[in-house]
């Protein structure tokens, strides 16, 4: 009976040993799957598309958008109207492939909104470099889709565009004005913990005389003077702005010259 009784007994604790095992599994299960649940709430947020919805793969925007950014970047395209030489020079060179793209303007409006995604999330990984880039392509398109609506687009507006061109484009663009420029643009609220760390950042502007008395020829972007014919250099005073005259002439043409073909 005793040898029964402990037989009994061991098989007792060997069932408790086993449920308590099983117990443990399930909890540890638990954890597991609520662990996975979220890490996949985590990724729907890191995952934003920031207002862009993805073409179906082979999607002829696609096409465009990696051949017309391989033609832009093989053409220097940033820095001042640089840029929107760059920009031309893409644009004519996916024109004849592309053409039914470059005609449809809710084709054109996705593909800058690929752009404005890809800015989004550059400027959110703090590559305010590469930014600058895709904010420099998203107000160039913006620009063209203006011009061929024909909606009363004359040269003075390609001027203004290309001062907001020149400003984002430059080295010294400030973080205020380049997350301001996407975070206005963006239907999600990716950009405001950002925002909230450079709105406090006065906008600043470079005086384009390279002999300008100022340090590092900076002063507040509102302060600035701007070339009235070509409307992208810019300066602190008369002064500076007489005194590179002289240098500027000959490029001040050209720079007027490569606008006045968007109109």
């Amino acid at each position: 009976n005793d040898s029964a009784a402990t037989a009994n007994e061991v098989k007792q604790d060997e069932v408790a040993v086993l449920e308590e095992a099983i117990n443990l599994a399930a909890a540890e299960r638990k954890e597991l799957e609520e662990a996975a649940r979220n890490n996949d709430n985590n990724n729907k947020v890191e995952r934003c598309n920031h207002g862009f919805v993805p073409w179906p793969k082979g999607h002829v925007c696609g096409r465009f958008v990696q051949s017309f950014v391989r033609e832009f970047k093989a053409s220097n395209g940033i820095g001042s109207y640089i840029a929107i030489d760059s920009f031309a020079d893409a644009r004519e060179a996916t024109s004849t492939k592309y053409a039914a793209v470059w005609r449809d303007q809710d084709m054109l409006k996705h593909v800058i909104s690929y752009f404005l995604a890809e800015g989004a999330g550059a400027i959110i990984e703090e590559k305010d470099d590469l930014a600058r880039q895709y904010a420099v392509v998203t107000i160039s398109f913006e620009q063209y889709i203006d011009a061929i609506t024909g909606n009363n687009y004359v040269l003075s507006d390609v001027l203004r565009n290309c001062r907001k061109v020149s400003e984002l484009s430059s080295e010294n663009c400030d973080e205020h004005t380049l997350v301001s420029f996407f975070r206005k643009r963006m239907p999600c609220k990716c950009l405001n913990k950002r925002y909230k760390q450079v709105k406090s950042i006065v906008k600043l502007g470079s005086c384009c005389n390279p002999d300008c008395p100022l340090p590092d020829g900076k002063t507040e972007y509102s302060k600035l003077m701007h070339c009235e014919q070509c409307r992208v250099m810019t300066y602190c005073s008369i002064e500076c702005q007489k005194a590179n005259w002289p240098s500027h002439k000959e490029n001040c043409v050209a720079i007027v010259t490569s606008l006045s073909s968007w109109t």
